[in-house]
């Protein structure tokens, strides 16, 4: 009995969770996860295809584990030419 009250206050709580912010939603048609070499290339077909997409980056920039930004907490170094 306690387990059946508990999943339906559980459920009630969801569904006033997403009528409140579903004034707040935004929808698109496709969702790219990372700004890396890929994901960009891919928002740019899309963006020539006259898609409705968004990219999503954890990166403070596009492409941030390549530019020498931090990854999973570690310094990754700059690319430099390595002839002397």
């Amino acid at each position: 009995m306690l387990v059946r009250r508990m999943k339906l206050a559980a459920s009630l709580l969801l569904m006033l969770t997403i009528g409140l912010c579903s004034s707040s939603v935004i929808y698109h048609d496709y969702i790219v996860v990372g700004a890396g070499p890929a994901g960009l290339q891919l928002g740019y077909f899309f963006e020539r295809a006259g898609r409705d997409y968004v990219i999503l980056e954890r990166g403070s920039q596009a492409g941030a584990c390549t530019a020498g930004d931090m990854t999973r907490g570690l310094e990754v170094p700059k690319k430099t030419d390595s002839k002397k």
